[in-house]
């Protein structure tokens, strides 16, 4: 079978198998007399047009012809394909009920002059996706301010291409609208210049970074834990001022100071003897603790924490020995799970039984054949899963696994560079639709056809 002709090969039996999966995936590959017969299979029926729609992998050229004067339950599939372009959208909208054009508003494809339209729809389940989308046009936006709905204008606070004079126009004696535009990377200089009472807005206010560091230091003084908290998170904040908070009385506080990077080493041999486990956690993972504290964090009573040294960036190497051979599975499967383990440390953990452990071997760079081989035919899917994912594993290891009985192994497998011409073939017949369809879809592409829309 040649590249050029295993489409419309593949294609007629989709047509003897009436396989819609199928006919969406060859569509655009086969030449014009096949794909009349595939119209029959994709829009031959209102459940098949439905059961299209909703395929999110559906090409652009069949979901375009559906569009024009689609009935509503059809509409509101198509409404939600992330596959529809622009000019589609605008064709879908006509004469559509509220449902389906709040979710034209939703999707990313939506053009501005649209959001524009739908920005003054009578309802607001309309007019605030409109409020969330990054692409409505700013003019759109700042009316949207003076919205009647507090839905609307909640949204409109969220949306990170909402502007400062938008944002402006926002504020009012509703604390939790306020809280959002302190909490926007855009937020007025003046709010954040004003240092605020009520906790709910000290708190965003404290974790802004364009928050002044005087007004942080003020907030670092503040008798509500989550304002200390935040402002000690602050990267903004003078690190010798955050390093106070290592002897706040409350546990949040000082779960904050153990995330900062370029603590003093006198702060982090404090914090590594903290009472509460998820300080010594936080300190653990945090890409500026130093080897002296990560090598006393390893020997820690919990297995959390020492959990948590096997999976930091900087985990010395001369610790991961120690830690391959923990007791808790838990600490061992951070070892296996590192990229680029030795060989040493892979041959330590080979034998082990957890699975965990044995899913992180198998994603190894330097993984015996052998660890491969046997964890092809491993009893655990996410062990054989491992196996896949790893881009080294062989032909002949993959070869193993062309029969998985988990569908998503054998749709991952599909993709892999390594699987061997035959073996791909078989998936062709895959009892999985989504795996034939993906097989289908990784054929040598054609042009996209002309088409002509279809009334639904």
């Amino acid at each position: 079978m040649t590249a050029a002709s295993a489409p419309d090969v593949f294609a007629a039996r989709a047509v003897q198998a009436h396989d819609v999966h199928a006919a969406c995936a060859l569509y655009d590959l086969v030449s014009p007399p096949l794909r009349r017969q595939l119209d029959a299979i994709v829009f031959g029926s209102r459940r098949q047009r439905m059961q299209v729609a909703a395929l999110a992998v559906a090409p652009r050229s069949i979901l375009m012809q559906m569009c024009g004067d689609a009935e509503p339950m059809l509409a509101r599939r198509l409404a939600r394909n992330p596959r529809l372009a622009a000019d589609d959208l605008v064709r879908l909208a006509h004469g559509q009920d509220g449902v389906v054009l709040a979710r034209i508003a939703s999707l990313q494809a939506a053009p501005a002059q649209l959001l524009a339209l739908l920005a003054t729809h009578p309802e607001a389940t309309v007019r605030e996706r409109v409020a969330a989308h990054p692409g409505a046009p700013q003019p759109v936006l700042a009316a949207l301010a003076a919205d009647p709905s507090r839905a609307v204008r909640l949204t409109l606070a969220c949306n990170p291409a909402t502007p400062t004079a938008t944002l402006a126009c926002l504020w009012s004696d509703d604390d939790c609208l306020n809280q959002l535009i302190l909490h926007h990377p855009q937020c007025p200089p003046s709010r954040l210049q004003e240092l605020h009472a009520a906790p709910l807005l000290a708190a965003a206010q404290a974790r802004h970074r364009a928050t002044p560091p005087a007004i942080l230091e003020r907030l670092l003084a503040s008798p509500e834990a989550p304002v200390r908290a935040a402002a000690t998170r602050n990267p903004m904040l003078a690190q010798p001022l955050a390093e106070r908070s290592a002897c706040d009385r409350a546990i949040l506080v000082r779960r904050a100071l153990a995330r900062r990077s370029g603590l003093d080493l006198r702060v982090q041999q404090q914090l590594a003897q903290d009472p509460d486990e998820w300080v010594r956690r936080w300190l653990a993972r945090s890409i500026g603790t130093q080897d002296a504290v990560l090598q006393q964090l390893a020997m820690d009573a919990s297995a959390a924490v020492r959990r948590a040294v096997a999976r930091a960036v900087r985990c010395p190497p001369a610790l991961w020995p120690v830690l391959a051979g923990d007791s808790c599975a838990w600490v061992r499967a951070g070892i296996a799970c590192r990229t680029d383990l030795p060989g040493a440390i892979i041959a330590q953990l080979a034998g082990d039984v957890d699975i965990d452990v044995q899913a992180g071997l198998s994603r190894q760079r330097h993984a015996p054949l052998a660890l491969l081989q046997a964890n092809a035919a491993h009893a655990d899917a996410d062990v054989r899963r491992a196996v896949i994912l790893n881009v080294h594993a062989p032909a002949a290891v993959l070869h193993a696994m062309v029969d998985d009985v988990y569908p998503l192994n054998r749709f991952l497998l599909l993709r892999h560079a390594n699987l061997a011409a035959a073996d791909r073939l078989q998936f062709s017949g895959d009892p999985d639709p989504q795996v034939r369809f993906a097989f289908f879809t990784s054929l040598p592409t054609s042009p996209a056809p002309s088409t002509t829309p279809v009334q639904s």
